[in-house]
This record gives structure tokens, sequence and C-alpha cells, in this order.
């Protein structure tokens, strides 16, 4: 898994073009799971090397 910054646009693209699926990361200040998420997935390497296992 790796994790790419950009408009949803073009990441979609990319997926379809690669056959691959799509990890939305969305966070909002004011929600109480995201920032328990915030705080659980600080190391996103290690998060997504745990997903990538998984998958």
């Amino acid at each position: 898994m790796k994790f790419d910054d950009g408009n949803f646009s073009s990441l979609l693209a990319k997926a379809k073009k690669e056959n691959k699926l799509i990890f939305l990361d969305a966070y909002a200040s004011w929600c109480g799971p995201c920032k328990l998420m915030a705080k659980i997935s600080l190391h996103y390497n290690l998060l997504a090397t745990i997903i990538t296992a998984i998958l």
C-alpha cells in the first residue's frame, strides 16, 4: 500500500488503470472517531504494512 496525495479524479483514474483499490483517509477536526484514529495511526508506514499483509 502506498499513500498518495492528489485530487480524487486523477487517483481514481490511476487506480482503474492499475486495477487497484483506493483507501480513502478523511479527517475532520470536530470528528471524535477521526481524532481517535489519528492517535492510533500515527505511523502510516506501519499501517500500510499491516493492511497490505491483510489484503
